[in-house]
Formats: C-alpha cells, structure tokens, sequence
C-alpha cells in the first residue's frame, strides 16, 4: 500500500471512488481544489486503485501559528478493518508536521467507533469534553 500527497497524476484513480456517502470527485473540481495553497488531498493506493482518500486543510492564525483540519477520510469498504486508515492518517499527521502545523484536527460523531478506534489507534487524543459543533448552511446543495 504506498500513501501519498495527491497529485495530478492521480485523479484518474479517483474516477470510481465513493465515499460513504457516495460522493463523486469530478476531475475538474479536483483540479481547482489542487490548485488552492491551503488546501490537501491525499490516497492509499494500492495496484493503481484508490484504496483511501483524505482532504484537508491548513488553517493560518492571527498568532502566527498554523493549524491542520482534516475535513474527510474515506476508505473503501474492501479495505476497511486492514490499517489502511490507521496508516492514512499517520502519513497526514507526518505530512502536517512536516510543513510546520502546530496540530491536526478533525470532527466525527462518537457513534462512528470504527473510525474513533483509527485516529486513537494513529495517536489521536480525543478532545470534545462539552464541546458543541454548530454549522450554518449558506447555499442549498444540489443533489
């Protein structure tokens, strides 16, 4: 399994992928999101197919510091329960650190365990206590 930075080269792997969501990646869009300074996508690979991939992005500060938000991680179902994540996400932490990030965050629900168990396993250290998520929808999605 080789974990990777995404590239351009790559996209063509992210034609099939769904997320669990089902998400399409379109080639264009992922090319526009390549193409902003702050913004990340990485992949498990393995024999030219998309085995994970992750999206983030790096937050600069007022105080001078810079901090790392991951925003998704995907693995495909047949690669689930085999480290892919794990692995995944200790290459984003390593590439976080790597450009200068303070820290990595991220958000899930406490009901996803399967994914709990991957960042704790990957050196995670959850961090809520009372803390609130609260989102504003300002545009309407199609779908």
């Amino acid at each position: 399994m080789e974990y990777k930075r995404l590239q351009a080269d790559d996209l063509p792997l992210l034609d099939s992928f769904r997320d669990d969501e089902q998400t399409r990646y379109e080639r264009s869009a992922l090319t526009q999101f390549l193409q902003n300074g702050n913004a990340f996508g990485f992949l498990a690979k393995e024999n030219d197919s998309a085995a994970g991939f992750a999206f983030g992005y790096t937050l600069p500060r007022p105080d001078g510091k810079t901090d790392f938000y991951l925003h998704a991680i995907d693995v495909v179902r047949e690669y689930q329960r085999r480290g892919v994540g794990t692995n995944l996400m200790r290459y984003i932490a390593g590439f976080a650190r790597s450009i200068g990030c303070r820290k990595l965050f991220l958000i899930t629900d406490r009901q996803n365990r399967a994914a709990c168990r991957c960042y704790e396993k990957s050196g995670a250290v959850r961090k809520a206590g009372d803390a609130v998520l609260y989102e504003y929808r300002l545009k309407e999605e199609k779908k």
